[in-house]
């Protein structure tokens, strides 16, 4: 007979599981001992056993082979013991699936669309994949960089910050005529980090940013100067694999790279999660045991907003991007780790280990197309 004392894995299953079965079998039979339907209901039955005195460790089997998050999973100090893996493969996604694409036809290129209501909600999306890779943003110019005929504060000092700049002339004219300005965004590079920020105006022969640079951007440095372009501009939109999401519209306009990509094959994701799982314990008491194996993890947003100290806005992270969120983030916790896991298609980093951990194992994963870094040490051991 099987019972809490004598099982090894819980079984979960978003397409087939129920949540008032056990989750002690991959399939469903007559005594309800079929797979649960959310990770989180059979975090509900490890903590019972615990309570029960059952001590075993329990791997916790995804049984799909997609299985989506529109939140973190968290996994606190009561789940000692613990491993989640596949039955067989399994992908878990942060990303909203995209299954509406029909033809069209958009600024005079064929391509494919899809609506969006809830981008009248005030949703928004930056980063987009495409059957496993990262579709491209439009951009103004097509190649390189522009450089402005003035900023607002020519300083050189590091911390100081600009909220608006003048283009050139011939630039000014071009870019004050685009459609959405709001949802155009100034992107640039220096020192060493790259900073994003939508356009709040354009007007007065001047841009100014939702977002203040994190930096100083100053032509007496040349480290620090601006060399900026425009991403998400709808008149640029005309290459393979480009993208554009319309606010107006409430669609996203996608070029297909192949000539096989059609509305019927599309593989499209938008990421909604900023992240996939986080272990978490606390000071008193850390999170123990704790494992992620032989999981593909992938789609989380890219987007984060930074303030400095006086609460303004800023338009990036600091060096590295020390203060980004992860897909996998460990915090307090001792004896964890991610094993054989496939991570991609993230917005910011991978794997965060912050304060308080210790015996955290990183080994044997296969880790690309990251929003920022791999693997981020950030905090004090225990």
């Amino acid at each position: 007979m099987i019972h809490a004392g004598n099982i090894s894995s819980i079984y979960v299953s978003q397409t087939c599981g129920h949540d008032g079965n056990t989750g002690f079998l991959p399939y469903q039979d007559e005594f309800l001992n079929g797979p649960v339907k959310r990770i989180e209901r059979a975090f509900d039955f490890v903590r019972q056993m615990r309570r029960a005195g059952y001590c075993q460790p329990i791997t916790i089997r995804i049984v799909d082979e997609e299985y989506t998050l529109k939140e973190p999973v968290v996994i606190d100090s009561d789940l000692e013991g613990i491993t989640i893996a596949p039955q067989t493969k399994t992908l878990i996604s942060g990303g909203r699936r995209v299954t509406s694409f029909v033809w069209d036809t958009f600024h005079g290129v064929k391509c494919l669309s899809a609506e969006l209501p809830e981008l009248s909600d005030g949703v928004w999306y930056t980063d987009f994949y495409v059957d496993g890779q990262r579709a491209e943003l439009t951009r103004y110019p097509e190649s390189g960089t522009l450089d402005p005929a003035e900023v607002e504060n020519n300083d050189t000092a590091l911390n100081t910050h600009i909220t608006w700049f003048q283009p050139k002339k011939e630039d000014f004219d071009v870019i004050s005529q685009f459609r959405n300005q709001q949802d155009c965004i100034i992107s640039y590079y220096h020192y060493w980090i790259d900073e994003h920020s939508q356009i709040q105006s354009c007007k007065d022969g001047k841009i100014e940013l939702q977002c203040a640079s994190r930096y100083s951007v100053s032509s007496d440095y040349p480290a620090s100067a601006l060399h900026y372009f425009v991403e998400n501009v709808q008149e640029m939109f005309q290459k393979p694999n480009q993208w554009y999401l319309d606010r107006e519209s409430k669609k996203l306009y996608y070029i297909p790279k192949r000539e096989d990509q059609t509305p019927e094959t599309i593989c499209a994701y938008l990421p909604v999660c900023e992240k996939l799982f986080e272990i978490k314990g606390t000071a008193e008491k850390q999170a123990k045991n704790v494992w992620l194996k032989d999981l593909e993890l992938a789609y989380t947003r890219g987007d984060s907003e930074w303030f400095d100290g006086d609460g303004l806005r800023l338009s990036s992270c600091s060096q590295s991007v020390n203060e980004g969120r992860a897909s996998v983030e460990f915090t307090d916790s001792a004896h964890c780790g991610i094993e054989n896991c496939l991570v991609h298609s993230v917005g910011v980093h991978a794997v965060r280990i912050g304060s308080g951990c210790h015996g955290i194992r990183v080994t044997e994963n296969d880790l690309y197309d990251l929003g920022a870094g791999g693997v981020v040490l950030a905090g004090e051991a225990a």
